[in-house]
């Protein structure tokens, strides 16, 4: 087997909120309708972003997604976490979640031609139980911090990652499919349809 990296995903129970009504509320028909934000995911990754060096513990990137109460994944980008080194853009992590939970981009991809070829390459790099756990544990009101960890510096990064409340998977992920993930996001038109499936509202 090739080199590999570690992708790991921290699954949080996000609290419902409340206090935005629809209009039927006015009418005396509805109640405050929950927001699904990430919040502990948010937390998390400020935490991580901040303590990470102090417990010498490397990051190469992180994102986080979550699934709002209508049952659309949204993503929540990070800053480049080591200074320039291993920065991925939002394509990236836009493809990696799709085929983590599946979408509307995988169709995408198959419809510019690229689905076969990058598809195989990718599949071979992430494991199918990895897979089925995260996209069974990504709830409405669950929110996923998935963070990317050089091999060589797996075993302190999971270490200090558990010291989180959350539910956590581990993956190897093979830097093959890295790269052929960065390949294909590349395209302008994929780029654009991960930004139109997962970006901010």
């Amino acid at each position: 087997m090739g080199e590999t990296n570690k992708l790991v995903a921290l699954i949080f129970k996000e609290a419902a909120r409340t206090g935005v009504y629809d209009q039927r509320a006015e009418q005396g028909q509805g109640v405050a309708v929950s927001i699904a934000e990430p919040y502990l995911a948010m937390g998390a990754l400020d935490e991580i972003e901040k303590k990470a060096k102090e417990a010498d513990v490397e990051i190469k990137d992180a994102v986080i997604a979550f699934k709002t109460d209508e049952g659309r994944i949204k993503i929540r980008q990070t800053k480049d976490m080591t200074t320039g080194k291993g920065a991925r853009r939002g394509g990236f992590w836009g493809l990696v979640v799709g085929f983590i939970l599946g979408g509307p981009v995988l169709g995408v991809l198959a419809g510019l031609g690229l689905g076969a070829i990058a598809g195989r390459r990718i599949d071979h790099g992430l494991d199918d139980e990895f897979i089925s756990k995260v996209s069974k544990s990504l709830k409405p009101r669950t929110s996923a911090l998935l963070v990317l960890i050089d091999e060589e510096h797996a075993e302190g990064a999971i270490a200090y990652l558990k010291s989180f409340n959350a539910e956590m998977h581990v993956s190897d992920i093979s830097k093959e499919a890295e790269e052929a993930i960065d390949e294909v996001a590349g395209d302008e038109p994929v780029a654009q349809a991960v930004e139109a499936e997962f970006g901010a509202e």
